[in-house]
């Protein structure tokens, strides 16, 4: 009989953060902190989220998620077309987290997720995985039918226009070589 080769190890969801990485997070998007300062900060944390991943002995490491707000949120800080805190919890039961809602046509404005693997790559030599919000996750979170009815008349509308964004963004990472 063959021994089934073990598998692969790595993190699931967001590495939990620090207080001072969350309060920073809150701070980013509150103004009390500009952009470039808290990615100068978190330039600094993440690394640590890094090796704790690689010390545990994981097959694939991240950068712990510790740059988003949320998983799921971070579609919307790169696509233009939501206002935020629109939503409570997102849709989720589980949630008490207010959530942006779309409410104009979707336009990416910069990437999702290819700056936070570049930024991996040049810090780790391990393989990597970045996770990536699903267009179904996207929409179930963040179309609402009281806020996004005018840009998008129903939820699988706006799930079919979240796809290509989405689908750019995981080409973009192939191309980087994120293994995950």
């Amino acid at each position: 009989m063959t021994k089934a080769a073990p598998f692969s190890t790595f993190v699931v969801g967001s590495l939990p953060r620090p207080q001072w990485v969350r309060d920073l997070i809150e701070d980013r998007k509150a103004g009390r902190i500009s952009g470039a300062d808290a990615e100068t900060l978190l330039d600094d944390a993440v690394p640590s989220a890094i090796r704790m991943q690689e010390r545990a002995g994981l097959d694939y490491v991240s950068d712990g998620e510790w740059r988003r707000e949320s998983y799921v949120k971070v579609f919307a800080d790169a696509v233009d077309g939501f206002e935020s805190d629109l939503l409570a919890g997102g849709g989720s039961p589980f949630s008490t987290l207010p959530y942006p809602a779309v409410t104009t046509a979707l336009k990416p404005n910069r990437p999702i997720a290819t700056d936070e693997a570049r930024f991996l790559k040049s810090r780790s030599a391990s393989k990597n995985i970045v996770a990536v919000p699903s267009p179904y996750t996207i929409a179930r979170r963040m179309w609402d039918p009281h806020h996004s009815t005018s840009a998008y008349a129903t939820r699988d509308e706006f799930m079919d226009a979240c796809i290509p964004i989405v689908r750019g963004e995981v080409r973009a990472l192939i191309a980087l070589s994120v293994e995950a």
